[in-house]
């Protein structure tokens, strides 16, 4: 029984540090000057700290991202593709979602925090991603 529990608290371990990874390709930005940066942030909080949080940037599976993780990534944000669609969940926990509307010149950051209620993603301000972004691992 002991190696049993030994073995699952083993697991669990393992899958709570492991930071998950890009999945999938990002939309295709042809013209630099039309992109804005976007920092996501997962928090670290005991609340799913073994789960990985699948992420969607406008319909497509791109990212797995585990705990106390972020990771930094670009979107359009051209005359006619500034708006995206950001989802982030589990099969499980089920979905949440942000609409991004990126505006020229700025940098974005999104939190992604689990709790008693489940998974919610919000955009901060800089100063507070910036926070979050000191307490977490980068993925690349």
């Amino acid at each position: 029984m002991k190696n049993k529990i030994l073995s699952l608290v083993i697991s669990l371990f393992f899958t709570a540090c492991s930071g998950g990874g890009w999945i999938g390709k990002l939309p295709e930005i042809k013209n630099s000057d039309e992109a804005v940066d976007v920092y996501l942030i997962r928090s670290g909080t005991m609340f799913g700290i073994s789960s990985i949080i699948n992420v969607y940037i406008d319909g497509d599976y791109v990212l797995d991202i585990g705990s106390s993780k972020y990771t930094k990534f670009q979107l359009k944000a051209g005359e006619y593709d500034r708006e995206h669609d950001i989802k982030a969940g589990t099969k499980n926990s089920g979905y949440k979602k942000i609409d991004l509307f990126c505006s020229l010149g700025e940098t974005y950051y999104l939190y992604i925090e689990t709790d008693l209620n489940g998974i919610h993603i919000t955009k901060v301000s800089e100063q507070r991603g910036k926070e979050l972004i000191t307490d977490s691992n980068y993925i690349e």
